[in-house]
């Protein structure tokens, strides 16, 4: 999801999301503007639910959705995840 609005605030209401296991700004986000456009990888349960509840938490924040689309990560994603460290 790209989202314009505070990063913190975004991010912690994404993560309190219904479904949402993890939330990540990905790094060449909004590069430190606290209200610039951040892309957040969101990991979630219920995809389509999940993007119906993130809509919404934009519209009643007062931030702007820029995009919005489900991924699934590849197996090569999913092995490199379980077979190395951060």
């Amino acid at each position: 999801a790209r989202i314009r609005g505070p990063e913190a605030q975004v991010q912690q209401h994404l993560r309190s999301l219904s479904g949402v296991s993890d939330v990540h700004l990905a790094a060449e986000a909004s590069a430190g503007k606290p209200d610039g456009v951040g892309r957040y990888e969101v990991r979630c349960s219920e995809p389509e639910e999940t993007a119906e509840l993130i809509f919404r938490a934009a519209s009643q924040n007062g931030w702007t959705l820029r995009e919005l689309k489900a991924e699934q990560a590849s197996l090569e994603d999913i092995f490199l995840k379980l077979t190395t460290r951060e």
